[in-house]
């Protein structure tokens, strides 16, 4: 009985390690695969769109990367925020028949804080010089060539991409949804910005180093002796 309850328990502990590194090999192959997808874009990227069919009008040479429609245009906008209290006091007795209560207070503090806001819905365009949002109401421009960062954050839920720009006072960005056109949009974003910056080849040695990097990386099966029932 109790040989038979360890192989029990040996081949749950089997099933379960097979099913983790099932796991981790799907996640690793997404990783190349996602990996491999960038690589191609950024050999190939002036096939990658037909700027005849661009939402935008191009400028000289100007070639797309990417185009997400419903991307939503976000900034960063201050929000006051109100504090008040109030102080009834207390009566406190000073001698027999002698009562003392002080004065009703009421006070209130202001501070502010930076929140997210999104101002329209539209079209955000990527392409080698820049980003475009046209919106219904809004249309807002980032050139690479003057962009200081490249910032995510999460709000509520939802995964923001803030572009600050030089000499622009407020930031602001994107939300594009979840999934493939977040990650692609990162991606060309990137790309973007290298081909604008003088960094292309670099960008394109990156993104091969980190192929080599994750195809080494590959998971290792669980060993078999991992589930041998433990000796009595």
């Amino acid at each position: 009985m109790k040989e038979r309850r360890l192989a029990k328990a040996a081949a749950e502990a089997k099933a379960a390690a097979e099913r983790e590194h099932a796991e981790a090999l799907g996640e690793w192959k997404d990783t190349i695969e996602g990996i491999e997808q960038a690589l191609d874009a950024a050999k190939h990227y002036t096939e990658l769109w037909d700027e005849s069919q661009a939402p935008i009008i191009p400028k000289k040479n100007e070639e797309l990367l990417y185009v997400v429609n419903g991307a939503e245009l976000v900034e960063i906008k201050s929000r006051k925020i109100n504090y008040g209290s109030t102080s009834h006091g207390m009566s406190i007795r000073i001698a027999k028949g002698v009562t003392y209560r002080p004065s009703v207070s009421r006070g209130s503090m202001q501070a502010s804080e930076e929140v997210p806001t999104v101002l329209d819905e539209g079209t955000f365009v990527i392409t080698n010089q820049r980003a475009v949002f046209s919106g219904t109401k809004t249309n807002r421009t980032w050139l690479w060539a003057k962009l200081i960062s490249v910032n995510t954050e999460v709000h509520q839920g939802h995964v923001l991409v803030f572009l600050p720009v030089e000499n622009r006072m407020k930031t602001s960005g994107v939300h594009l949804g979840t999934g493939q056109a977040l990650d692609v949009g990162l991606t060309r974003i990137n790309l973007g910005i290298a081909l604008a910056t003088g960094r292309y080849d670099d960008h394109v040695a990156q993104i091969e180093a980190d192929l080599r990097d994750v195809q080494a990386d590959r998971p290792a099966p669980p060993p078999d002796s991992t589930y041998l029932p433990a000796s009595s």
